[in-house]
């Protein structure tokens, strides 16, 4: 008989082990929206290479996607060719994720300038201004973008992210350590996981940005092995990501906010919602994905597909 706690462990701690590298079933419309491969370039922004991917024909209303702590553009790939017929869409990797490159020192205004410049790299702009939308710890260069006096965006969008309160505790400091490696890509494959730990139905989904995630470990004395992408340093490096200057930006935003969580959602709560509504822009949208948890758009990625429709027809 199997034990219902040391299921649940596995389920949140290692939810591909059980395919041991193996790709899990997938339905036809995620086979279908990988096949709409994006295009893959680099974006140089204030020194570093900036992973850039893009979908849909210039010319068409701009629509850019990024990522949370830790992710990286293709976190995006099943969602993005749903909008490819009427948009050109745009997603990016952080510099320091992804594939993109490290710096010594890390900003979120500097993560919001590589947004900006992005966009207009990839002609975002052309059919006016463009719509931004970010994932959790996304949402704070976001919210400086929304705030930028030059750069016109048509709305920003915030996929699971909130504003605590002036006395809530700070970010806290991430975990320092290298990143361990792997003697294979499938022993790799297996062991990725989301954070916060969560349960995710939708494991083709969470198969595909793990295989995305990784690459061969740089290491001399270690070859032949592989590693996470994304620079281990990252939020040890970080700097302005404090509360105060999220919620100055967001009473200073230059555009319409929407705002979408997961029902279930461990990061967006009761409280840090109730304050974030009451410094948002007034007409600001707030709206709840049902049975989502953090990480709504592997969790329900069809209806947020719906959601996100419906916002770009209104805002």
């Amino acid at each position: 008989m199997s034990d219902p706690v040391l299921d649940l462990d596995r389920r949140l701690r290692a939810p591909l082990a059980a395919f041991h590298g193996e790709k899990p079933p997938a339905p036809e419309w995620f086979e279908a929206a990988l096949a709409h491969a994006p295009e893959r370039s680099v974006t140089r922004v204030e020194g570093a290479e900036i992973e850039t991917l893009t979908w849909g024909e210039r010319g068409r209303p701009g629509l850019l996607f990024l990522h949370g702590g830790m992710a990286n553009a293709d976190w995006f790939a099943h969602i993005a060719p749903f909008f490819a017929e009427t948009h050109r869409i745009t997603a990016l990797s952080m510099s320091g994720a992804g594939r993109s490159s490290w710096r010594e020192a890390y900003d979120v205004a500097q993560f919001a300038r590589e947004m900006a410049e992005v966009a207009r790299a990839t002609g975002l702009h052309e059919a006016g201004p463009p719509v931004f939308v970010a994932h959790s710890f996304g949402s704070r260069p976001l919210f400086n973008a929304a705030a930028d006096a030059e750069l016109e965006l048509r709305a920003a969008v915030v996929l699971d992210a909130a504003v605590s309160l002036p006395n809530a505790n700070a970010m806290p400091t991430q975990d320092t350590r290298p990143h361990r490696t792997y003697a294979t890509f499938e022993e790799a494959v297996s062991r990725f996981r989301l954070m916060p730990y969560q349960v995710c139905d939708n494991l083709f989904i969470v198969d595909y940005i793990g295989r995305q995630s990784l690459g061969p470990a740089s290491s001399p004395e270690e070859p032949g092995r592989w590693t996470w992408r994304s620079d281990p340093f990252v939020f040890h490096k970080l700097s302005g990501a404090d509360q105060g200057r999220a919620e100055a930006a967001i009473r200073s935003a230059r555009c319409p906010m929407a705002f979408l969580h997961g029902e279930r959602s461990a990061i967006v709560r009761a409280d840090n919602l109730a304050h974030t509504r009451a410094v948002a822009p007034a007409g600001t949208i707030f709206a709840v994905i049902p049975d989502a948890a953090h990480h709504v758009f592997l969790d329900q990625p069809l209806a947020v597909v719906s959601a996100l429709r419906v916002l770009l027809a209104t805002l």
